[in-house]
């Protein structure tokens, strides 16, 4: 589950950064849209001032020649027509000036055109970032869903894991306290059987020591039957007796 919420964080981050970078794209696209916006403005605003520039220049050379007073002479010595020269003169000056207006006419009609088809481009620029930021979107979105779904699961079995381990915990500390207690009565036990051997080994020393006397009381006896005329008080046979009877761990006095 965790390599599964990674995975999708990962892919979820992957998917941000192209947002990102398509976002970038189309601030970039608005800004040199902007930019040409700008430059068309400045162009419509020149191709003004160069109209206006040459109407004034136009208008000046008419005054100019109009003002004049040509007067020229032929070799026939005769007058020149100084208004088919005045036309022709306006004509070749009005052909320069349409010329001209043609020429700047068509530069605009470039730069415009150059202008209108970058900002085309950058529109369909846009378009597309747009188209791929929604697709990106719709691919995000069931990632999201599905690292969310991830997260609540892995949060519920970290829930379920500190569970079990806090009862883990518990039992461990009884199961502790339970081979605390069995130790102590271990203990208890192995000093009471220590006590207990203590006890055997002193009654088996009396045994033994009980075992001699009696041996040696009868060696006495064996010998007082050989030689009725010893005789031994009865007294210390009777007590021995009684001793062996009670099992004493202690030999009686005689």
């Amino acid at each position: 589950v965790r390599e599964r919420g990674t995975e999708g964080l990962s892919t979820r981050q992957s998917v941000q950064q192209d947002i990102n970078g398509l976002r970038k794209i189309l601030d970039d696209t608005n800004v040199a849209r902007v930019q040409m916006g700008s430059q068309i403005e400045n162009l419509k605003e020149e191709l003004t001032f160069l109209r206006k520039n040459h109407q004034e220049e136009v208008e000046k050379l008419k005054a100019q020649i109009a003002n004049s007073s040509v007067s020229v002479r032929v070799n026939d010595r005769k007058n020149v027509d100084l208004g088919d020269i005045m036309s022709k003169i306006r004509e070749k000056y009005e052909k320069i000036a349409d010329q001209n207006r043609e020429d700047i006419e068509q530069m605009y009609q470039t730069k415009f055109q150059d202008l209108s088809q970058a900002v085309a481009r950058g529109n369909d620029a846009v378009q597309l970032a747009k188209r791929d930021a929604n697709n990106l979107r719709c691919q995000v979105q069931p990632l999201e869903a599905e690292l969310n779904g991830l997260l609540i699961q892995n949060r519920s079995l970290e829930q379920t894991l500190g569970d079990t381990e806090d009862r883990w915990n518990s039992e461990l500390d009884e199961l502790n306290r339970t081979i605390a207690k069995l130790e102590q009565e271990l203990r208890m036990l192995c000093s009471h059987i220590e006590q207990q051997a203590e006890k055997y080994q002193s009654l088996l020393d009396v045994k033994c020591k009980l075992d001699r006397e009696i041996s040696a009381y009868q060696g006495l006896l064996e010998e007082d039957a050989i030689h009725p005329l010893r005789s031994y008080p009865r007294s210390v046979i009777t007590v021995i007796s009684q001793c062996l009877t009670r099992g004493s761990s202690q030999l009686c006095p005689v």
